[in-house]
């Protein structure tokens, strides 16, 4: 799995770029014993994943420059959660514990959530820019990544599932 995006903040903010769930470990659990859900933060200008209850620092880089930073993250199920900043490997964990990520809503810019009783909630609301969100169901290799944070792709390249270029609408 990899997750791309453009960043630019100025808040040093706890709040969510991108989510399926809490990732905090309060999620539902799934067939599989895992929640697979994520939460990527920003937490005092520090980007972190939560994923099952344990929150992964993707970088000590503070990001909340008022500068653009691609950020990208990349899971291997059998190897290693790596994260990458202006195309720099900035970490590398363990990926056994990391469930997948799956569910039928995504948050942009938030964090959202669905309890056990079916009620949605949306908090930890991000105050800055995100644009070019890509999430591939597959783990993008370096180059890739640095090649691609340029430019735009097309909607029908191979493993792409999600994608928000984040462009102002055609023109009628």
């Amino acid at each position: 799995v990899t997750l791309s995006f453009w960043m630019k903040t100025d808040q040093h903010q706890k709040a969510t770029l991108f989510s399926n769930g809490r990732g905090n470990g309060e999620d539902l659990l799934l067939s599989n014993g895992k929640a697979n859900k994520w939460a990527v933060t920003l937490e005092a200008g520090i980007p972190y994943l939560h994923a099952e209850g344990v929150a992964y620092k993707l970088s000590t880089t503070d990001l909340a420059d008022n500068n653009w930073h691609h950020v990208a993250i990349v899971l291997k199920r059998a190897g290693s959660l790596r994260a990458y900043i202006d195309a720099r490997l900035e970490s590398s964990s363990p990926s056994n514990n990391i469930g997948g990520i799956s569910g039928s809503k995504f948050w942009i810019g938030a964090r959202g959530f669905v309890n056990s009783e079916l009620e949605e909630t949306v908090d930890e609301v991000f105050t800055g820019k995100i644009d070019e969100l890509r999430l591939w169901n597959m783990a993008r290799a370096t180059e890739q990544i640095d090649r691609d944070r340029f430019h735009e792709v097309d909607f029908n390249a191979i493993g792409l599932l999600l994608y928000a270029r984040m462009n102002p609408p055609d023109p009628l």
